[in-house]
């Protein structure tokens, strides 16, 4: 049996936050046709973090960070994935 994903909301005009009904667990998914490369939205760095948690971006060997906006830390979070940084 295979269950949909359920989505949550429209976060941008080519994102929606997802949700698994049965892990409860949120992930970011592009709800438009994109080429390799295109832009999907701009992201920065809300803050730097010593180590790594559940919704750190790691960007080098020791170095992690949160991303702004705050719904991109479901970026990684999709067994699944039609995008990446």
């Amino acid at each position: 049996m295979v269950l949909k994903m359920k989505k949550l909301s429209d976060v941008t005009e080519k994102l929606a936050l997802y949700i698994d009904p049965v892990s409860g667990q949120q992930h970011l998914r592009a709800t438009c046709s994109h080429t390799s490369g295109s832009l999907l939205h701009k992201f920065s760095v809300r803050e730097y973090v010593p180590h790594p948690t559940y919704l750190s971006l790691q960007i080098d060997h020791h170095r992690h960070i949160h991303l702004e906006p705050e719904f991109l830390q479901n970026l990684n979070h999709s067994c699944d994935p039609n995008g990446n940084l």
